[in-house]
C-alpha cells in the first residue's frame, strides 16, 4: 500500500486546495496490491495537499469505498489505532 501524487489541471479558484509539496496542483492516488503485485484498490481524488493518514484513516472507516480489510480476527493491531486517532 502507497500513496502517490498525479499532477492535474483544476480551475485558478481550486488550486490553493490541490497544490502539494512541489507546489504544483495535484491529487493524491492510494494504491493498494497484494503479494502478487496485482492491484487491489485504487483510490483517487483526494486533494494534493490532503495527509496520506487522513485519506487512508477516512477510507478505512467508510464503508461504502469497500477498502480491502483483513478477516475478523487478523486485526492491524498498531496500524488501525495509529490511523483512527490520527483523524
Amino acid at each position: 500500500m502507497d500513496g502517490t501524487h498525479t499532477t492535474v489541471t483544476v480551475p485558478e479558484e481550486d488550486q490553493m486546495h490541490y497544490r502539494g509539496r512541489k507546489a504544483i496542483p495535484t491529487v493524491n492516488v492510494l494504491a493498494v496490491c497484494d503479494f502478487d503485485l496485482q492491484f487491489t484498490y485504487v483510490l483517487t481524488g483526494w486533494d494534493g495537499s490532503a495527509h496520506d493518514a487522513r485519506i487512508l484513516g477516512s477510507t478505512m472507516n467508510n464503508p461504502r469505498l469497500k477498502f480491502p480489510m483483513p478477516p475478523p480476527g487478523n486485526s492491524l493491531p498498531f496500524c488501525s489505532k495509529f490511523f483512527f486517532s490520527y483523524i
